[in-house]
């Protein structure tokens, strides 16, 4: 029985079609930025990507296949021609051994099912199962098979190797992001895996020959390891730890790495044998075998298995050992460029450290591309050097709304369509939360805070929209995440630029104020007594800008202006031009009143009396002084006052107090476009007094001190504004000195006052008395200190009387 089961496993080795999987590999049909890798399934590609920013806050996984199937020397044609035949005719079999590379026969097969991957936040639970085998069969092995032995030629056996696992993997991952300076991010993410073997089973060393020749047989076999178990209810145990790293290179290149099964073991204790064979055939002479087994009455196979019994030395062992084995280590280095939402492209380095069932070490380089003209439609394709498949083509397309994708994905492998031999097929579906961040908000005036119609602009990438907010200010639009630059612009209003980094899933308010450039004046413009309506022109200047508008029949006019300081020009026929600075406020609405004056402009004052300054009620005539014609009677009010408008010119006001012992007075005023005057009468009485104790001479002489003018001026001013009055000027000494030194030294003062009134204000002599009095008339009579005789020095000026 020992030689049944050798020759049993020998046969297995060359006529079964093995099939061998790589799904640690990243499969054919996956790459970045799809479900694959992001969601739940980067617990088993990049844990990192669980906290990328472009990774949906929430998605869950329904379902995901995939199946890889490939071999170095049957394209799909030759598959369908020999493998359906029952008989392989001898052209046949040379055309097979033909297309066998002459290093040996391989073949790989691989499958992976997952079902309700979970991703909430930076945590992410993910169940699959994987299969795969891998199998090498040299050459010689199947020549063997098909031909038979071929006399004096040794078959070699060396390098037949096989590998198949399948196991539950049920893995759980987290990952965090780390600030680095401002711009950078760097994504650190671990998983853990529970594993739950179902089978496994290696060939780990076949070492041996066989020859024969027309007289003789040999064989040996040196070395031939093997052991497999087999739990159908997964009762084997294990565990398995992926890391990896993420970063942005710059707002466009993504890099991750991560090494899958760093730490992993996996116990095997279920369903176990394990052993080995080793056994050697001394030649043996077929002519002897025939002499001497002739008499023996079995058939041809029991008589060779008497010869076996006899001469072949076989040393077999067997038994129930358990055993451990590690998943095979792989590491992945993936950059992504990812210039705009239309389309991205991937790179993948995948690097495996040990021949088997999920890895080779022939290193893997994929390049793919996606690219999406609809939004909801992404195509995909690339290609891939190395690994099991040495060159593979793949393209795929997906189904990505918002909350809800599809993708589907097929690769072929050294050759495409019939001539290729080997196929991929990727499949996943589910839901997650929305990859696009949406930022809404309200756009507003900044100054009133009403809603406003605007549009706004954004930008993400290379990719840009626009759309106008409603009448109630609301607005809103969805965007991948990233940056996004955003301008909201209206006429009359300054444009607001806006860049905002938003998150997958990102709820984003993002309210707006637009400042107004303008603001409005809403001007009236009326006479300035009467306050009748002027249809004025209004003239607005600002730096080398200029507006002129026309006021209504009412006199209004609403102007919309810049804000700011301008110039405003008001004016209208035979009234005088009216100049005003205005400053605009942004986005309101300024009053301004513009009361014009008739021709020239405005005189106006009071009438009171000059001694108590009480208001003094009068009549006043206004003569044109050219014309010498009267323009215009104006009473004085309660409180004295009188105001008229009047064209350019010179005007004579002649004041006629209504109580009669307060005297005429008149002025000359003259009267400039735009001005306004000021002008008091103040009215005097018959006999009234002013006394001033200020008008000062030097020591012991008659010469006025320059401080003494100021008040000689304001008496020179009265006789000029009260021409029909005569009045006298006296001086007054104290009575310290002699009477008649004083009198003839009070007489000089007086004269001396009196003369420089006259001469500097050109007044009548006749008008004006100057008369010293000396110490006669004191006002302190026994004055002894120095301030009472101050009382006693002064200057009177005195109404005499009125010319008729």
């Amino acid at each position: 029985m020992k030689k049944e089961f050798f020759i049993l496993v020998l046969l297995l080795f060359c006529i079964t079609s093995q099939l061998s999987g790589h799904f640690l590999y990243q499969s054919d049909c996956e790459w970045l930025t799809t479900p694959s890798t992001y969601g739940p399934q980067a617990v088993f590609y990049n844990p990192a990507l669980l906290s990328y920013s472009e990774n949906p806050g929430f998605s869950l996984e329904f379902l995901r296949l995939g199946i890889d199937i490939t071999n170095n020397t049957f394209s799909v044609t030759n598959w369908n021609k020999y493998a359906t035949k029952e008989t392989l005719e001898v052209e046949d079999k040379d055309f097979v051994m033909d297309l066998i590379p002459d290093d040996g026969f391989s073949v790989s097969i691989g499958a992976n099912a997952g079902i309700l991957g979970v991703k909430i936040g930076n945590f992410a639970f993910c169940p699959r199962v994987i299969a795969g085998s891998n199998q090498f069969v040299t050459k010689d092995m199947i020549d063997l098979g098909f031909y038979g032995n071929e006399l004096g030629r040794t078959y070699t056996l060396t390098g037949t190797r096989a590998e198949a696992i399948a196991y539950n993997e049920y893995g759980i991952g987290y990952s965090h992001p780390f600030k680095i300076g401002e711009k950078k991010t760097l994504h650190a993410g671990i998983s853990l895996s529970y594993v739950r073997g179902i089978f496994y089973g290696e060939v780990e060393k076949l070492k041996g020959d066989f020859r024969s020749d027309s007289t003789e047989l040999e064989a040996h076999v040196d070395t031939f390891h093997y052991k497999f178990s087999y739990s159908p209810s997964g009762n084997n145990h294990g565990i398995s730890t992926n890391i990896g790293f993420a970063m942005d290179l710059n707002k466009n290149v993504l890099i991750d790495v991560s090494f899958r099964n760093l730490l992993s073991s996996v116990g095997w204790g279920n369903g176990l044998q394990t052993g080995y064979v080793a056994g050697h055939l001394d030649p043996l002479n077929v002519l002897r075998f025939m002499f001497a087994y002739a008499h023996v009455p079995d058939s041809i196979e029991d008589k060779w298995e008497q010869v076996f019994e006899d001469y072949y030395e076989l040393d077999t062992s067997s038994v129930e050992e358990q055993f451990s084995t590690r998943l095979p280590i792989l590491m992945n280095v993936g950059l992504s460029y990812h210039k705009s939402e239309t389309w991205k492209l991937f790179l993948l380095y995948e690097q495996g450290f040990k021949q088997g069932a999920l890895t080779t070490t022939t290193p893997k380089v994929t390049l793919s591309g996606e690219y999406s003209p609809w939004q909801v439609l992404p195509l995909r394709g690339g290609f891939s050097i190395g690994g099991p498949e040495s060159f593979a083509t793949m393209v795929g397309f997906g189904l990505s709304f918002d909350k809800f994708y599809m993708d589907f994905g097929y690769g072929e492998h050294r050759g495409v369509l019939t001539g290729s031999k080997g196929q991929s097929l990727a499949f996943d579906i589910g839901i997650r939360s929305s990859l696009k961040a949406k930022i809404h908000g309200t756009i507003r005036d900044s100054v009133t805070l009403k809603p406003l119609i605007a549009n706004v602009g954004y930008r993400y990438g290379d990719e840009r929209g626009e759309l106008k907010s409603k009448k109630d200010g609301i607005y809103g639009f969805s965007v991948p995440t990233g940056k996004v630059y955003m301008i909201a612009q209206k006429v009359d209003y300054y444009q607001k630029k806006i860049m905002r980094i938003v998150e997958a899933g990102e709820d984003v308010r993002q309210d707006i104020l637009l400042v107004p450039k303008f603001g409005y004046v809403v001007c009236s413009v009326m006479d300035n007594v009467t306050s009748e309506p002027l249809p004025a022109k209004i003239i607005v200047t600002r730096e080398e800008k200029r507006i002129e508008v026309t006021a209504d029949k009412n006199g209004m006019a609403k102007i919309k202006l810049l804000a700011g300081d301008h110039k405003f020009d008001v004016s209208y026929p035979e009234y005088a031009p009216f100049v005003k600075k205005v400053t605009v406020p942004r986005g309101l609405e300024v009053q301004k009143v513009f009361r014009l004056v008739k021709a020239g402009g405005i005189i106006k004052g009071l009438v009171y009396d000059a001694k108590t300054k009480e208001p003094v009620p009068a009549a006043i005539s206004v003569v044109d002084a050219e014309s010498n014609k009267e323009v215009s009677v104006l009473k004085t009010t309660d409180t004295g006052a009188y105001n008229v408008a009047l064209k350019k010119g010179t005007y004579i006001f002649k004041v006629t107090p209504d109580p009669k012992e307060y005297i005429y007075q008149e002025s000359t005023i003259p009267l400039a476009s735009g001005e306004t005057v000021n002008k008091d009468f103040a009215l005097l009485k018959k006999e009234m007094k002013f006394v001033f104790h200020n008008i000062l001479f030097d020591f012991d002489k008659a010469t006025l001190r320059p401080e003494s003018y100021p008040v000689l001026d304001s008496i020179g001013k009265i006789m000029i504004e009260n021409p029909t009055i005569i009045t006298e000027l006296s001086g007054h000494t104290d009575s310290r000195g002699s009477r008649s030194y004083n009198r003839r030294l009070s007489q000089r003062r007086a004269n001396s006052a009196r003369n420089y009134i006259i001469h500097q204000w050109r007044i009548s002599p006749t008008r004006m008395v100057a008369k010293g009095y000396g110490e006669d008339r004191l006002i302190i009579l026994k004055a002894r200190t120095e301030a009472e005789h101050q009382q006693n020095r002064r200057v009177e000026f005195t109404v005499i009387r009125e010319i008729k």
